[in-house]
């Protein structure tokens, strides 16, 4: 269940998250919402996060390290969504089929 979320912020704080956020490509409240759930090692979001193409090329290390802990999706500028997964992640949800080497 979600419910909505107050959270009082100084006029810096709230800048340095818009800054972050514009950085990252996203809207104040998506990167506030990615933050706490970072903090919380949340394990399956109800609407999936996805970063922009910006966000990988300057954090391609991240985004990757990131894929331990479940896909991440990457979003292009023209509206299309990539997945970026560990491979025995795709592996597994594949079939053997699908399998390369």
């Amino acid at each position: 269940m979600s419910e909505d979320l107050t959270i009082e912020l100084s006029n810096a704080e709230f800048d340095a998250l818009c800054d972050l956020a514009g950085h990252n490509g996203l809207s104040p409240e998506e990167q506030a919402a990615l933050i706490i759930r970072a903090h919380f090692n949340a394990e399956k979001l109800r609407d999936e996060p996805d970063v922009s193409i910006e966000f990988l090329r300057e954090n391609v290390d991240a985004v990757l390290d990131a894929t331990v802990r479940g896909p991440v999706f990457i979003r292009s500028a023209n509206g299309r969504t990539f997945v970026i997964m560990l491979k025995q992640d795709y592996a597994e949800i594949a079939g053997p089929d699908k399998q390369t080497g």
